[in-house]
C-alpha cells in the first residue's frame, strides 16, 4: 500500500510528474477527475466538488454552511479508501496533511521560480503573462489556506515532505526519475506493519461516522470531529446545533465495535 504524495504550486508540474510515477510504478493515478468519479459514485454532487476542492474553509463556510465538514469527511474518506485499497500516487488534495502519520506515504513536495511557472501556465492555459501570473497567485493562495485551515499544516513547510524538488532546474521527466529514486530507497515492505495501525484507526473513524449519519435523531452528524488512537479510545468535538443531541452521539458511538472509550467534548 505505498502511496506518493504530491503538493505543488500552480504550474510547477505536479499532474505531468504525478502521471509519469504512476505509470512507471503501475499505480493507481489520482487527482480531481479520480475524486470526482468517487463522488459520483457516494451519489455527492460534481458542483459541490467543483465550489469546495482546494478552497479555503472560509470561503465555502460562508456560503454551504456544513458543506465544509460533510467535504472535508467525503475527502479523508475517498483519500484513505484509495490508499488501502492500491497503491497510489496522489495529487494535491491536501493528502501530505490526510496520510502524514501512513508509514507507507512519501511526500513531495514541487516548486520552481516564478518566471518558468508563467511560461508553463501560459502555454497550458493559453492565456497572457498578467492573466498567468493572477491565476497562479489566487491558485497557490487558495491551496495553502485550504490545507492550513483544513488540517492545520503549513502547505509551504519542507519538513512536511520527504522530498522537495525545484522543477525549474529539471525537465518534469528529470524530476520523476529523481522521485522515483528516492522512493526505491526505502523499504516499504518493512513499513506495512505499522501502516495496518492507522487503516485500523482509520476503519474505525469511518464506522462511527456511518453509524451517525444513518442516525435518525442525529441532525448534523459532520459537525462531530472523530478522532482515535491506538488502543480505541474517541474523542469527539464540535459545536452541537441541538444540544440534547450530546448524550445521543455519546451513545450511539459507544456501542460501535472497536470503541473503549468515549471522551466527549462535544458543546452546544
Amino acid at each position: 500500500m505505498p502511496v506518493i504524495t504530491i503538493s505543488r504550486t500552480l504550474g510547477s508540474g505536479g499532474s505531468e510528474v504525478g502521471r509519469l510515477l504512476a505509470r512507471r510504478l503501475k499505480y493507481r493515478y489520482f487527482d480531481r477527475e479520480e475524486l470526482e468519479g468517487v463522488a459520483r459514485r457516494h451519489k455527492y454532487l460534481r458542483a459541490d466538488v467543483d465550489v469546495l476542492d482546494e478552497k479555503s474553509v472560509p470561503l465555502f463556510d460562508a456560503l454551504f454552511l456544513d458543506k465544509p465538514k460533510e467535504y472535508l469527511a467525503f475527502l479523508h474518506d475517498a483519500i484513505c479508501d484509495a490508499a488501502e485499497q492500491d497503491d497510489l500516487v496522489l495529487v494535491g488534495r491536501g493528502g501530505q496533511a490526510i496520510l502524514r502519520d501512513l508509514s507507507t506515504a512519501f511526500h513531495v513536495r514541487l516548486d520552481a521560480p516564478l518566471h518558468v511557472r508563467v511560461s508553463r501556465v501560459m502555454e497550458r492555459l493559453d492565456l497572457d503573462e498578467p492573466q498567468a501570473r493572477r491565476r497562479i497567485k489566487e491558485e497557490d493562495n487558495e491551496r495553502a489556506r485550504f490545507v492550513e485551515q483544513a488540517f492545520g499544516v503549513d502547505w509551504a513547510d519542507p519538513m512536511n515532505y520527504h522530498l522537495v524538488l525545484n522543477t525549474g532546474l529539471m525537465d518534469l521527466e528529470t524530476a520523476a526519475k529523481v522521485i522515483l529514486q528516492a522512493f526505491r530507497q526505502i523499504p516499504w515492505r518493512e513499513r506495512q506493519e505499522g501502516a495496518k495501525g492507522f487503516l485500523q484507526k482509520y476503519r474505525l473513524v469511518k464506522a462511527i461516522r456511518t453509524e451517525l449519519i444513518r442516525h435518525p435523531q442525529i441532525t448534523c452528524p459532520s459537525c462531530v470531529d472523530v478522532r482515535c488512537d491506538d488502543r480505541g479510545v474517541v474523542t469527539l468535538r464540535g459545536r452541537l446545533t441541538e444540544p440534547h443531541e450530546k448524550a445521543v452521539i455519546d451513545n450511539v458511538v459507544r456501542k460501535v465495535r472497536g470503541v473503549a472509550r468515549v471522551v466527549n467534548e462535544l458543546r452546544p
